[in-house]
């Protein structure tokens, strides 16, 4: 049965309502729940947003349809099946694609892009995506009238504008919440955030300018090992206030957590920039070495292990993946996880003829949504636990046992590497470890991390910070515990000044008002 063919001008308006009923329902319902649409000025402020998606699509659609009908269809297709997958993510763990998401997803790795799939994804593809796909493909469109085409697209623009002109007092609204609303804007918002992405990618990658020359005030040696976590939440540790025990071997140390942690964003690559910055990346008006390469520079041994992703570059003497680390592993089960980091750490720092001894050890921590997967089956404290990465099917409480239980697993590791710190007792050593981000669990409907700083919960902010020091290190600095937590706040800033502050060097990017080993 053949199709009957379609006139160009009804194929445009049909494709326009098409697309902003098919794929902007979540934006409709966030309007519904911001807006009074009992009102003129609700139902006046959203009628304004739909015509800034209608102008955008009727553009490009226009443009499109006058240059090629088969180039129309191919890239409406495309778009389709790229709207299909954003929406899924949208509705399935509310999260907002902006710039931030965006690069989160091109920074994302093939393990933890597996770690997505669930069935109901695939459902989304061929519902939302393949399906009109399809459709677009086999119906035929009447040979171009082009003149009257484009002036049906003129009066779509004109009315747009017009309304847009005439309804300034809702732009107030709108800016307000910008970011939510270009997140939402399917597909020209994620467009435009990938534009942004890359640009601002490729302003990260330039040519770093070198830090001014530290000087060593402290001689002799001394080590610093860095744990950067990965999606661990302050909510959820016992040494800030929870009712459960997600940190009990720690307790058994003298590991110090540290007042009110914040990180700088909600999402690794920029979270990480700032832990390595000697000031705020956003703030700077170049780019400038960052922390483990400026350490290098100045002869230390710098080994650098990773079980995940998204530092800025680096130079170090050893980068290490986990992947390459398995390799020598005898662990088990525990060398899928990140015990793999400490894999002949100890006699690789023991063999440094180095004075000074940088150790970073980046863990996958608790990063969902397979929480389920952070942990040995022996380690299963809190039952029962969610295993779908469709968390909303999961019930509140399995949900934030396997989430727990990937704690309990960090506690662990992380007790492991103090362990070791102490058999290298002729060393004065300090240990810090600080989350990246935070992570929702279904608090306000939201999952994940990622969500635009200005409106994101405090449990995707507030992080974790434990310090612990060897008897030789507080020796050396003429410390005791309670004397590194006198702020009452820390954020990601501390961590490049603290490192550089414990290794005894002074003066350069060196700020000791940011050292909490400083009691300036």
């Amino acid at each position: 049965m053949s199709l009957r063919p379609i006139h160009s001008v009804q194929f445009y308006y049909a494709v326009l309502v098409i697309s902003l009923g098919l794929y902007h329902w979540p934006l409709l319902q966030f309007a519904s729940t911001e807006l009074n649409l009992g009102s003129w000025v609700g139902v006046q402020t959203l009628v304004t947003v739909l015509a800034v998606i209608t102008l955008l699509s009727s553009v490009i659609f226009v443009v499109l349809l006058l240059f090629s009908r088969r180039l129309f269809k191919l890239v409406l297709g495309l778009i389709a099946l790229a709207n299909a997958a954003a929406l899924y993510f949208m509705v399935t763990y509310q999260v907002i694609i902006d710039r931030t998401m965006v690069g989160n997803v091109l920074n994302t790795d093939a393990s933890e892009a597996g770690e997505l799939f669930h069935p109901n994804l695939l459902l989304y593809l061929v519902l939302f995506g393949l399906v009109p796909a399809l459709l677009l493909w086999k119906l035929p469109i009447q040979k171009l009238a082009r003149l009257r085409l484009a002036g049906h697209g003129v009066l779509v623009v004109a009315l747009c504008l017009g309304w847009m002109a005439a309804s300034g007092s809702t732009w107030l609204w709108i800016d307000k919440h910008a970011k939510v609303l270009g997140g939402m804007i399917l597909p020209w918002g994620y467009m435009a955030n990938t534009a942004r992405f890359v640009a601002a990618n490729n302003e990260q990658n330039q040519v770093q300018l070198p830090l001014p020359d530290l000087q060593v005030q402290e001689e002799g040696k001394r080590l610093v090992v860095l744990v950067i976590g990965e999606t661990a939440r302050a909510a959820n540790f016992s040494y800030y206030g929870y009712e459960r025990q997600t940190t009990p071997m720690l307790a058994t140390t003298s590991t110090v957590a540290l007042n009110n942690p914040v990180a700088c964003t909600t999402y690794t690559t920029g979270s990480i920039r700032c832990m390595l910055a000697h000031a705020n990346p956003e703030e700077l008006d170049a780019v400038y070495e960052y922390l483990p390469s400026y350490l290098n520079r100045h002869d230390v041994d710098v080994i650098w292990r990773t079980n995940n992703w998204g530092e800025p570059p680096i130079t170090v003497t050893n980068y290490d993946k986990a992947s390459v680390l398995r390799e020598g592993c005898k662990g088990g089960d525990y060398c899928q996880l990140d015990d793999v980091l400490l894999t002949g750490l100890k006699d690789r720092i023991a063999a440094s003829s180095k004075d000074k001894i940088l150790v970073v050890l980046h863990q996958k921590g608790s990063h969902g949504p397979s929480y389920n997967k952070r942990f040995t089956a022996n380690e299963s404290q809190f039952m029962p636990v969610c295993e779908s990465v469709n968390l909303s099917e999961c019930d509140e409480q399995s949900l934030v046992n396997a989430y727990d239980n990937s704690i309990l697993h960090t506690d662990q590791f992380l007790y492991k590497t103090i362990q070791m710190l102490k058999d290298l007792k002729g060393t004065p050593s300090a240990f810090i470890y600080m989350s990246d981000h935070g992570e929702s669990l279904g608090e306000h409907g939201l999952y994940l991390h990622g969500t635009p700083y200005s409106i994101a919960p405090d449990v995707q902010k507030q992080v974790p910070m434990l310090v612990w020091m060897s008897p030789k290190f507080k020796a050396k600095k003429g410390l005791q515990n309670q004397d590194i937590n006198w702020r009452q706040e820390h954020t990601h800033s501390n961590i490049f000044h603290s490192v550089i502050g414990a290794m005894g060097y002074r003066k350069g990017a060196y700020d000791s008002q940011q050292d909490i080993f400083s009691i300036e």
